[in-house]
Formats: C-alpha cells, sequence, structure tokens
C-alpha cells in the first residue's frame, strides 16, 4: 500500500506540474487507463493460466498491478477535472480591472490592514451575482476594501463573516510572483480555489446573515471568541489565544512569525492534524469506557464499535469548525475518521497501511494539496511518527517521547528545507518543551475556558489565567534567547533538490533505532551541506530583476561579492514581499552578508523589505538617496547618503558610480540614487524613480556617459520618466520594467512602450516574465532569461520562453 501511494504521489507531481492538456485528452487518458485496468483483471479472471506464457503470466498477475492502474485511472481523472474547473471559473482576460458590481457572502474572518491612506479591509467572497454577466466566471475572489467615506468606514468596521455584501470592484486574475527558490506563486491560488482578486468600495451597508449553523454561522461565532479573547487576556498573549482557539491569526505580526519561525515552532500555531488528534483524544477514551459499560448489559446496542469514533469525532468536528474548515483542518479530520474507523474495525491493521489508505484518499479527494507544503507536513509528520514507533521496540515512557521528538525534528529538517528554504537548528530543541507545553497544557486549558465562558465566566477566567501564563512564559524565554540563537549556528539552507533527495533517506536511516550501520550512514550526512550553493556560473556577473510586484529589487554578484539595489515593497502589518522573493535565494545561496545595500529612495516600495534582508544578510555598507528636506536619522560609520559622482569597487570586475544624489527642494522621487554598474565592458542602469526633468538634467550633464545595455525604466514604467530624450540617449538594448501585472497605474504606460520601441530596444517586464536574471562573461557576452516561460506548469503557465529576445504583450509584437 505504501509504495501505491509512492507511485501515486509521483504520477500526480508529474501531472500537476505539467503545462495544461485539453480537458478532452486529459479524460481520455483516464478512461483509457481504467479500460485498461479492467480488460487486466478480466484476463486474469477468465483466460486459463495454464495459456498464457510465465512471462505474460507474471506481469498479469502481478501483486498490485489493477489496483495501481485504477489509482492511476482515478488520479488523472480527478485532477483533470478540478485543473479545468479552476481554469473556467478565472476572470475573464477582457474583465480585467473592469468596473464590475459583485454580491456574496464574507467566507472567515475579516483583516484590517494600516495604510498611508487609512485602514484597509480584506475579505475573501463567496460570489452569489456578478455583472456584466459575460464576466460571472469567478465564484471565489479576495478583495482589498477601502473606505471612501465616513459613512463607507462605519460598514466596513461593522463587516463579519457571514455578512451578504454588494461591492463595486476592479479585479483582476491571481497571479504570483515567479522567483528563483520561491515555490508558491499561484498555486496557492489553485489549491485555495481562487479564481479573482482586486480591489472596491461597497455600494451598500453589509446585510447580516439570518441566524443559523451555517458556515455563516460558524464566522460570527469565532469572531465572537476571538473578541472575547482580546478582551480578556491580561499578558499580552491574545493574538497567539486566537490562532490556538479559533485560527485568527491577523494579530500576529511578521516580528512573531520571524521568531517563531527561527526556533522552529510556527507549526504551533497553524491548526493541524496534532492539534484535532489531541482534541479527539479525550472522546475516544470517554468512548471506549462507555462501549466496555454497555457491553456488559444483556441488551447491548448495535453498531457498539463505533461509539468511541462519534465520541471522538464530534469534538474534532467542532474544533475544526471552530478553525473555518480550513483546507488542513478538512485533511485532519479527514485523516483521524479514517484512522479511527480502521481502529474500531476490530482487525488488526498496520499503522503504516492506514496511513498509506488515508494519504491515497486524501490525494485522490484534492490532488491539487500536493502543490503546497501542508500535506507534505502532515502527512510527513505522521507517516515518520509511524515509522519510528514500528522500529524501535520499546515501551511507552518519557524517554521513549523524547526519542521520538527529538527524531521528528531532524527527519522533518528535508521538508522544511525544500519548502522554506531553511530549517531551525540549535533553537528546534525548544520544541521539546514548547511542544507538550503548548499542546498538552495551554490548549486543553483555552478550550475548557471558552467551554465554560458561556455557563460560568469567573471559571472561564481562571482557566484562562492558567492557560495564559505558561504561554507568557514561553514567549519571554524565545524573547530572551533570540538575541544568542546565531551564536550556536544559524538556520541551515540547502538549495539543491537531488542533494535533499539523497539526505532524506539517509536522514532517517541513521536516526532509526536498531539500524544497522546507520553511524557509518550518518557520516554521508554532511556530504550534500558541504557542496556549492548553486551552480557555478563560471566567472560571469550576474544580475538579477526580481519579481516584487509594484516595487524594485535588484541583486548584482560575482563570486562572493553582493550588491542589492532596493528591497522590494513593504506594507504596515504585513510581512515585506521580500520575505517570500528574496529571501529564499539569499538563503539558499548561503548569502551571509552583502557588501552594498543600496536603498534608491525612501519610499515603501523601494525600501520596505530593508529590516527583513539587514537581518539575513546584513550590508558592510548601506547608500541612501534622500531628500535634503527630509530629516536626517542617526547613522552609522556603514551608512552614508549618496553622492553624485561617487565610484566604488565591487572586487576586480564589478565597478558602481552614483550619477545623480539629492539636491536642494528635491522630491522623495528625484533624490533617487541613480547608480550604474559596469563589468566586463558592459553597463547597467538604475535610475530608481527620477521624473524627466532630472533625466534632461542628467543627459546635459553626462551626455554619451549614460549609455547602457541594460536599463531598468524609471518610477516602474511610468509616464512620468524614460523619456524619448532619456533612451536616445541611453540607448539600452534592453528595458527592464519592475511592476505588479494589472497594476492599478497602468505601468508600463504606452507612452514609455512607445518611447522603448523608437529607439529598437527591449522591454523585458517582471510582471509578465518573473525574475529576470542577465549574465555578463568575460569576453563580453551578454546573456539574458527569464524564469517564467512556456514550460511552466498550467497554474503558473507564461506566455514567453526562457529566452528573453521575444515581444512583451502591448509592446511591437503580439505573444
Amino acid at each position: 500500500m505504501v509504495l501505491r501511494l509512492a507511485i501515486l504521489v509521483a504520477g500526480l507531481l508529474v501531472l500537476l506540474n505539467r503545462p495544461a492538456l485539453p480537458l478532452a485528452t486529459l479524460c481520455a487518458l483516464a478512461a483509457g487507463l481504467a479500460l485498461c485496468g479492467a480488460l487486466w483483471a478480466w484476463r486474469c479472471r477468465v483466460l486459463p493460466r495454464h495459456r498464457l506464457t510465465r512471462a505474460a503470466r507474471g506481469a498479469v498477475l502481478a501483486p498490485g498491478l489493477v489496483p495501481v492502474l485504477a489509482l492511476a485511472a482515478v488520479a488523472t481523472l480527478v485532477s483533470a477535472l478540478q485543473a479545468h474547473r479552476w481554469q473556467q471559473r478565472l476572470l475573464p482576460q477582457d474583465c480585467i480591472r473592469r468596473p464590475l458590481a459583485v454580491s456574496g457572502r464574507v467566507a472567515g474572518l475579516v483583516e484590517e490592514w494600516a495604510s498611508p491612506g487609512g485602514a484597509l479591509y480584506g475579505v475573501q467572497v463567496r460570489v452569489e451575482w456578478l455583472t456584466p454577466r459575460r464576466c460571472a466566471g469567478p465564484r471565489r475572489i479576495r478583495l482589498a476594501l477601502a473606505p471612501g467615506s465616513a459613512r463607507e468606514a462605519t460598514w466596513l468596521a461593522a463587516l463579519r463573516g457571514g455578512d451578504l455584501v454588494s461591492v463595486d470592484a476592479r479585479l483582476r486574475r491571481p497571479w504570483g510572483q515567479v522567483n528563483p527558490r520561491a515555490r508558491r506563486g499561484e498555486a496557492r491560488a489553485f489549491i485555495e480555489g481562487l479564481h479573482a482578486v482586486g480591489s472596491g468600495a461597497l455600494q451598500a451597508p453589509p446585510q447580516r446573515a439570518a441566524p443559523g449553523f451555517g458556515l455563516a454561522a460558524i464566522d460570527r461565532r469565532r469572531e465572537a471568541l476571538a473578541t472575547w479573547l482580546d478582551a480578556h487576556a491580561r499578558h499580552g498573549t491574545g493574538r497567539f489565544l486566537r490562532a490556538l482557539a479559533v485560527a485568527d491569526r491577523r494579530a500576529m505580526t511578521a516580528r512573531d512569525w520571524t521568531l517563531l519561525r527561527r526556533f522552529g515552532l510556527t507549526h504551533l500555531w497553524v491548526i493541524s492534524g496534532m492539534h484535532i488528534s489531541l482534541v479527539a483524544a479525550p472522546g475516544w477514551y470517554l468512548g471506549r469506557a462507555l462501549q466496555r459499560a454497555l457491553a456488559l448489559s444483556r441488551r447491548a446496542p448495535r453498531g457498539l464499535a463505533l461509539l468511541p469514533v462519534l465520541t471522538a469525532l464530534i469534538p474534532a468536528a467542532a474544533y475544526a469548525a471552530l478553525a473555518g474548515f480550513s483546507l488542513p483542518t478538512q485533511r485532519a479530520l479527514l485523516m483521524l475518521s479514517l484512522s479511527l474507523l480502521g481502529l474500531s474495525a476490530g482487525r488488526r491493521v498496520a499503522p503504516l497501511r492506514i496511513w498509506a489508505l488515508v494519504g491515497t484518499v486524501l490525494l485522490l479527494a484534492d490532488p491539487a494539496s500536493l502543490l503546497g507544503p501542508s500535506v507534505w507536513l502532515s502527512l510527513g509528520a505522521v507517516g515518520l511518527l509511524l515509522w519510528c514507533h514500528a522500529c524501535s521496540g520499546q515501551r511507552a515512557g518519557v524517554v521513549l517521547f523524547v526519542r521520538v521528538q527529538a527524531f521528528l525534528l531532524v527527519a522533518m529538517i528535508p521538508l522544511g528545507l525544500y519548502w522554506f528554504q531553511s530549517a531551525a537548528t540549535v533553537g528546534a530543541a525548544i520544541n521539546l518543551i514548547a511542544v507538550p507545553l503548548v499542546s498538552m497544557l495551554v490548549l486543553p486549558l483555552l478550550l475548557l475556558a471558552l467551554l465554560s465562558a458561556a455557563l460560568a465566566e469567573p471559571l472561564a477566567l481562571l482557566l484562562l489565567g492558567l492557560a495564559e501564563w505558561p504561554l507568557a512564559l514561553l514567549w519571554r524565554l524565545l524573547e530572551a534567547m533570540d538575541p544568542f540563537l546565531d551564536a550556536f549556528g544559524s538556520p541551515l539552507a540547502l538549495p539543491h533538490t537531488a542533494a535533499l533527495a539523497l539526505l532524506f533517506p539517509l536522514l532517517l536511516a541513521a536516526l532509526l533505532p536498531r539500524f544497522p550501520g546507520k553511524w557509518r550512514l550518518g557520516a554521508l550526512l554532511a556530504l550534500p551541506l558541504l557542496g556549492p550553493a548553486s551552480a557555478p556560473a563560471g566567472d560571469a556577473v550576474r544580475v538579477r530583476f526580481f519579481d516584487v510586484g509594484q516595487g524594485t529589487a535588484v541583486l548584482v554578484s560575482h563570486r562572493a561579492r553582493r550588491l542589492l539595489y532596493d528591497t522590494g515593497p513593504g506594507y504596515p502589518g504585513r510581512a515585506p514581499i521580500a520575505e517570500r522573493t528574496l529571501r529564499p535565494s539569499l538563503l539558499a545561496e548561503h548569502t551571509g552578508r552583502l557588501d552594498f545595500l543600496v536603498i534608491s529612495h525612501p519610499d515603501r516600495d523601494h525600501d520596505g523589505g530593508e529590516a527583513s534582508i539587514s537581518a539575513i544578510a546584513p550590508p558592510r555598507i548601506t547608500l541612501r538617496g534622500r531628500a535634503p528636506s527630509a530629516p536626517l536619522e542617526a547613522r552609522t560609520r556603514d551608512e552614508a547618503l549618496c553622492r553624485s559622482g561617487a565610484l566604488y569597487r565591487l572586487g576586480p570586475a564589478l565597478r558602481l558610480r552614483i550619477l545623480s544624489s539629492a539636491r536642494p527642494g528635491d522630491s522623495d522621487n528625484n533624490a533617487s540614487c541613480v547608480l550604474a554598474v559596469e563589468a566586463f565592458g558592459r553597463r547597467l542602469l538604475f535610475p530608481g524613480d527620477v521624473d524627466r526633468d532630472r533625466e534632461r538634467a542628467l543627459v546635459a550633464f553626462w551626455g554619451d556617459g549614460l549609455r547602457a545595455d541594460v536599463l531598468m525604466a524609471g518610477h516602474h514604467g511610468s509616464a512620468t520618466s524614460s523619456s524619448r530624450l532619456w533612451l536616445k540617449h541611453v540607448r539600452p538594448r534592453y528595458v527592464v520594467v519592475s511592476a505588479a501585472r494589472d497594476n492599478r497605474f497602468g505601468h508600463p504606460a504606452p507612452a514609455v512602450l512607445a518611447a522603448v520601441r523608437s529607439v529598437g530596444a527591449q522591454l523585458l517586464n517582471t510582471a509578465w516574465r518573473g525574475a529576470i536574471e542577465f549574465e555578463i562573461h568575460p569576453d563580453g557576452r551578454l546573456v539574458c532569461f527569464s524564469y517564467r516561460h512556456r514550460a511552466a506548469p498550467f497554474w503558473r503557465r507564461g506566455p514567453f520562453p526562457r529566452q528573453c529576445d521575444f515581444a512583451e504583450p502591448g509592446s511591437s509584437a503580439s505573444p
């Protein structure tokens, strides 16, 4: 059964990572596989064995052949239908950013973000009506709602899950950033069944859903419990209690998640199979006790064997409802149900066989879950626990608990490296304290407090205080240990998928008890870690324009030297884009320090990720472009303002020159640090957000000294920059636009597209191509490629090949 599950996983991964095939082709393939399996079964049962040759008989009667064929047929059909349904529901191309009227129910909890323009509210909506009807494909959308007046602000402040809303919206298709080592992108929208995203404003006050027992009632109850926890938490742990009780992580900050990730504790605040199983355990033992008591009576009711299953699933389902029936909790509930049914069947079934059956059912029900980390981490953790317990040969006890926990922490490192590009090392040992503390003490007390809140509030407050105290103590311990964590070892970072595939089985074999030769195998574990961080590009200089949406981030590297120009956008109360775009690359390439960090000017789409990047790879020198009118902050000796004409060297091949800096009376945009990078006779020019007036001044001063092979379009392709005069003097071969797809500013502007065409340059847009990378070789060759190309899977498919010499949408040629 385990082998069949492995075959199923491999087949689904191949299928889900291929470009889209027509639905008819996939259905024909599934029908053919099903027919093939039926024919094999028919031959095995009908034809006499003596009429088959030995080789044919061995092939026909191979163990598990027919079930594998049947699984392949069903999996192909289910995944094809799932992919086809998602693609059909995507917002039509001609409806992107058009005015639409949307009516629907708010799904889940309402998020609130702070922004310079005022509060923003994030909601997911189950669409019931959308006009015009030609655009009415999406069934689930995500919106950012902004109040246009004081009346709308009042409506939004009262918005709750389950409310019926009418919205004037402008939508676009889900479109994730594509960067090296970053693994999500549009896959998240496919997994969640999200068909469109956008912004809008309420047309009318939201209408409250009628009382009932549906999803709307569950969301209202979750909101009420979250408010109660916030009002009565006394030790600053309300945000953690909300995450544990009702999966409400809205109040958890980027700093919280960074600290939890450094200690390997993020899994404790994401309601998963472990939490669901812990809630179900008391119900199981209660059901077993009732079962034994009823079995002693003369008239024992039928179906008594299912009593423990019911008493376990009822509290588990209630807790999953408090978590909003998220996808991980749905999978955990299904896994628990199948496992309990296997235990109650009265037959001795190997736990690993039950685990393989559960995994098969989960993947057949939702093949898209393989594209996200959740199902890998949950199934992986359970499978590893079962394997370790089967091989331990020890009775239950404290020693076994510690040993199993330690095994699980280390054995999960490869999955953490693959999905999150890093894994905690020494900090992971805190799990031995945190897991039993939170799971066995805090969570039961918290749920008992919520249960008793409606009946006896003094008792509920007492239980809540008992739950808070160890949690507050744990958090203070983590904050106290954080400054010393780097002294004991930084997070692991292992970029090679092949090395991970080698590391995983060796790690398991070395850690399993009673495994022969495990110490010699353990010695091999260090070999993948000693390999190079990435495939060497010879002596070439690499320039990578990251896909960070409406922002800028460019990494210039040569051997061990690194320069980063801007850090991408950031938004108040949310993790900066750099966390999921730049961070994976920097960790995978073992970038311990940056030689130069250049912040072109103080704007959140350019410096929003500075704190995050400085924590990953602190810069030796920071150069800033700042308007003279802005207040000067205290600077260290490693930080300075950009000065026009300043020249720096970055190793033997790279030369940096600042062409422009702030002048009296400049705006923040014109105070941008304009940087020229020269390598092996080639030149790249980064003008920040300077406007046309500053471009004319630069042309007057530098003249033909502005000549560059690669030019970053000023201000993300705004019509206020990249004038024809500027482009005629720079004479670039490539013009790179760093902008979000279907952005509300309309970047790149038609005037910029026309100016680029007029000088014969090739326009490259990160919105369409993902990250764009140039390699400058010692002989002067300039090689360019992009990360979004035709070979990408259907959920991340782009219209361009890997090479850069191909037309952009809206440019001189159509794709």
